[in-house]
């Protein structure tokens, strides 16, 4: 269960990180 936790948050981290710029535009 932690590491399915740790694999969503850095799924959601990735893609923030991409989306941002994205909406910045």
């Amino acid at each position: 269960i932690l590491s399915a936790n740790l694999k969503v948050s850095l799924v959601s981290g990735l893609i923030t990180i991409c989306v941002r710029p994205i909406l910045s535009l």
